[in-house]
């Protein structure tokens, strides 16, 4: 094949994983305008134009308090991730420690086991712990879970910081905690923002921890509020579809404008 056949294969292709990718963040949208007479109508683009099922979706799943419960429980969570995560993977890879290798594999083992095949012994320990329905009780499962990658992603990262800079520091008289904070921080920024929005993400999006350990509409996440919207007899899926469009937004425009980072970051430990 000539080289321009080439590139119109690969626009092709491009265009294919496009469509795919976006076909279902349409169908939603159309859904979300829909009435609820034509729920079963909508393919990739509104019939109808009823922006009040987003003023139902507001009222019926009080997303206002949904919001800051999300807000607090995903920043805590990830701004204390990613300082213990950081923290103890700077140890790991740079101090002298006798079995940190076997750390390093008992912390990366954690990624292998997902929250969901041990939800039933942890939701029975939680129980029995009295921290059911408790506002500090999603942030440190989400704090627990998340350290495994942290703790991979930010190693691989300080793995590629020249032992001499570290070296020249404390021959200046810096000591550990000095060098963390003043040197290795600075240069792992790109780094920590990538690996800080994905945990954003993650616990933003997490839905079955969330549903499982807060019963409390008071302390409801937005995930939870779509299990909260369903009737006895018939789920509004306009409504919902409106809600689903509210709880993912943040989440979209954050990606949009901060891809740029996300790349940078993912790829500063690449090279050594």
């Amino acid at each position: 094949m000539s080289i321009k056949q080439n590139n119109i294969a690969y626009y092709i292709i491009f265009v294919l994983i496009l469509v795919i990718s976006l076909a279902p963040f349409l169908y939603f949208f159309s859904l979300s305008l829909a009435a609820y007479e034509n729920t079963f109508r909508i393919l990739f683009w509104p019939i109808d134009f009823v922006p009040s099922n987003y003023a139902k979706a507001l009222e019926l799943g009080n997303l206002g308090t949904a919001y800051l419960n999300s807000l607090f429980v995903t920043i805590f969570a990830m701004i204390v991730t990613l300082f213990i995560g950081a923290s103890a993977s700077y140890g790991l890879n740079n101090f002298k420690i006798r079995g940190k290798e076997i750390v390093f594999t008992l912390f990366i083992s954690g990624m292998i086991i997902s929250s969901e095949s041990i939800i039933i012994p942890m939701f029975m320990n939680i129980k029995k712990l009295g921290m059911l329905n408790k506002w500090y009780t999603l942030p440190l499962v989400y704090i627990v879970i998340g350290l495994p990658f942290t703790i991979l992603a930010m190693r691989t990262f300080f793995s590629t910081i020249p032992s001499s800079l570290i070296e020249a520091a404390q021959m200046e008289g810096a000591g550990d905690f000095t060098i963390f904070t003043k040197i290795v921080m600075p240069l792992a920024k790109s780094s920590l923002f990538s690996v800080g929005l994905i945990l954003f993400i993650w616990n933003w999006d997490e839905f079955v921890l969330a549903i499982t350990l807060i019963s409390d509409k008071r302390l409801g996440t937005l995930p939870s509020v779509l299990s909260n919207l369903k009737g006895e007899y018939m789920i509004d899926y306009p409504v919902l579809a409106a809600t689903l469009m509210l709880v993912i937004f943040p989440i979209l425009l954050l990606y949009i404008f901060s891809q740029r980072y996300l790349i940078k970051g993912i790829t500063a430990g690449a090279i050594k």
